[in-house]
């Protein structure tokens, strides 16, 4: 019997976010695997609170010892577990996940990591667009749209919320909207601060209306296709990552990225008719249940065997 080949992620886990839902998915498409065992480094300032590998301890590694796995998986800022040397000259084959455009950003942190050996995976084509036009590359690029595990979505339930804003990203614009909507008679209810990803999907499984306010640029932006999932009809302005789901007047609408544009968008998105509204929501249903974990989980596999 074949010994499993162990493939190591490193996490600075200091609370929730979608990047580290995406690198836990990853950790459990290894999980799924008869080939692999996933084991995971968390730093010592890492915490425990809506921490999803909290019920993995079996998995944790008290130590960083990169010298001793079959591959490394690194994301975001875990370069730095690797001191220059072994960046240069990984002590294993690296898969670097990359779920941002800001890493073709010459200003950015990660942009150096770019210059290091890796197959780097993104999570979008305006990703992988983005790295590749650095020439700076090293290593192969796959693109690998982000998935969902549409078994975890909440069952649709009688939306109560006519008007759902979620404010995490961008609270100042947030709060600046919700007053011009306040002047304006309408009810509303306002996301500032993160919560638990049940509660976060609560929100959008009971609103008739999603308003998303992504940063201005990101790699995926995962709100928008949950929204959709969930027959929510979302307002969400173009963050780049987004472009292949999020379709104006096909699967959502579109806002600029003022308040008076959203103002307009939400009136208009308000006084669709009931057909149209319906006519929408099939169609971004229809779109955005092709974006499967299983798909994710095959290509990574792939990947993987071809290392």
């Amino acid at each position: 019997m074949n010994q499993k080949k162990i493939i190591l992620f490193h996490r600075d886990f200091l609370g929730f976010t979608g990047g580290h839902l995406k690198v836990y998915d990853y950790f459990k498409h290894v999980i799924s695997s008869k080939d692999y065992q996933a084991n995971i480094y968390f730093t010592p300032e890492s915490i425990w609170l809506n921490n999803p590998w909290a019920n993995l301890k079996k998995h944790i590694q008290t130590k960083w010892e990169p010298e001793m796995a079959d591959v490394l998986f690194l994301a975001g800022m875990d370069w730095f577990a690797l001191d220059e040397l072994q960046r240069q000259n990984p002590p294993a084959p690296v898969i670097n996940f990359i779920q941002h455009v800001r890493h073709a950003d010459p200003e950015c942190p990660l942009y150096q990591f770019l210059k290091y050996p890796a197959v780097r995976i993104c999570v979008s084509q305006e990703v992988s667009d983005a790295i590749l036009q650095t020439g700076i590359v090293n290593g192969s690029v796959v693109t690998s749209p982000n998935g969902m595990d549409l078994a975890i979505l909440p069952k649709q339930v009688k939306k109560n919320i006519p008007l759902f804003i979620d404010g995490i990203k961008n609270p100042v614009f947030a709060r600046e909207l919700a007053k011009q909507l306040e002047k304006r008679g309408l009810v509303y209810q306002l996301l500032l601060e993160r919560v638990s990803r049940p509660v976060y999907l609560s929100y959008l499984n009971r609103s008739k209306i999603s308003v998303l306010l992504p940063h201005k640029t990101e790699g995926f932006y995962l709100p928008a296709l949950e929204g959709m999932l969930l027959k929510s009809l979302v307002i969400c302005p173009d963050c780049s990552g987004n472009r292949s789901f999020c379709i104006d007047d096909e699967t959502c609408f579109q806002a600029e990225y003022k308040i008076d544009d959203f103002i307009r968008v939400i009136h208009m998105a308000k006084g669709l008719g009931r057909k149209k509204t319906e006519e929408m929501l099939e169609s971004a249903y229809s779109f955005t249940r092709n974006f499967t974990l299983e798909k994710e989980r095959e290509t990574f596999l792939q990947i993987l065997e071809n290392l």
